[in-house]
């Protein structure tokens, strides 16, 4: 059962979303459990009331056992936090929004952090993940513009998509060996990073000339820019080009992108202003959505071939090669 009391949407027994923006909270009595993201975006909450299913440690929110950080609540002017030894995981959209924040400390008990539990965090500019972490959630550091370092520990066996999406001014990062998945769009945007590391002994991906790949090479999971580099050729043998592979790369003039090549990921090229045209050979039989959104191209391919088909129905301007 679904109810609405004052700024607050329950769903059985479920706080689903505080309305409101901030001040102190105080929890209806039916509310016996805290969803995920019930008050990401209240950048400024004060405090927080509520019996049973909650306590409060130092203002901020935790499970009952203390074990979990549900909501950390943000005070004017607070520039870092510790999160308490003990604590083993971190709800999704814990810290989300919190832009004063410049420096949070995890405790090695966690290992667990949650989706989107740092989006945001605009002012944060470094964070250690301790080993013991298994997990990096969808969109946990996405949109932290001032995030310049971070270490991935050797435990961290799944990186979620989106996760480091935005970070425009994280310039490195190393994949270790016991990464099993790196999600779509995990770096996209990251417009600064300029070194990209893959462990030798990772078994699902490798690193070509400081560019993320699939294992077999045949995948193109992530360029990584580099400043004024104007143009990059794909390596014959790439059959796929990965979702958001090129996403923001602003500086790339030219894309050579070899006779292999059957697909082209959803934004693979998005936001590559520079961009003027790119030729797509009669091989590739698939584009995904949005491929070349905000991205001023001409489309050059054979006639009849799928990409003149593509360009049609997307309405981009076309020019026929042989």
């Amino acid at each position: 059962m679904r109810e609405f009391i004052e700024d607050f949407e329950i769903q059985d027994g479920v706080l689903r979303k505080y309305k409101d923006t901030g001040g102190q909270v105080v929890i209806p009595d039916s509310v016996t459990s805290i969803g995920d993201d019930a008050f990401s975006g209240c950048e400024s909450l004060t405090g927080f009331q509520k019996a049973g299913c909650c306590k409060r440690i130092d203002g901020h929110w935790y499970s009952e056992d203390g074990k979990t950080l549900v909501q950390y609540v943000g005070r004017p002017r607070e520039t870092s936090f510790r999160i308490p030894d003990g604590v083993t995981s971190i709800s999704d959209h814990a810290f989300f929004g919190c832009r004063s924040l410049t420096g949070i400390t995890i405790p090695d008990s966690v290992t667990s952090i949650g989706d989107r539990v740092f989006s945001r965090c605009a002012s944060l500019t470094s964070i250690t993940i301790p080993d013991g972490v298994t997990r990096i959630g969808y969109h946990a550091f996405s949109g932290c513009a001032s995030l310049t370092d971070i270490t991935i520990p050797d435990s961290v066996m799944c990186i979620g998509a989106y996760a480091f999406s935005g970070c425009s001014r994280l310039t490195s990062i190393t994949i270790s060996d016991s990464v099993t998945s790196i999600g779509d769009w995990a770096f996209s945007g990251c417009t600064g990073l300029t070194d990209l590391q893959v462990a030798d002994k990772n078994g699902y991906y490798k690193e070509i000339d400081g560019h993320l790949y699939s294992k077999d090479g045949k995948t193109l999971v992530q360029y990584v820019g580099r400043p004024r580099e104007a143009s990059f050729r794909i390596p014959a043998g790439v059959t796929r080009i990965g979702n958001g592979a090129f996403s923001g790369c602003e500086s790339l003039t030219s894309i050579t992108i070899p006779d292999s090549v059957t697909s082209i990921g959803e934004e693979a090229f998005s936001g590559c202003e520079s961009l003027t045209g790119i030729t797509i050979p009669d091989s590739v039989t698939s584009i995904g959505e949005d491929a070349f959104w905000d991205c001023y191209t001409t489309i050059h391919a054979p006639e009849g071939s799928y990409a003149e088909k593509y360009a049609k129905e997307e309405d981009l301007p076309f020019a026929a090669v042989d």
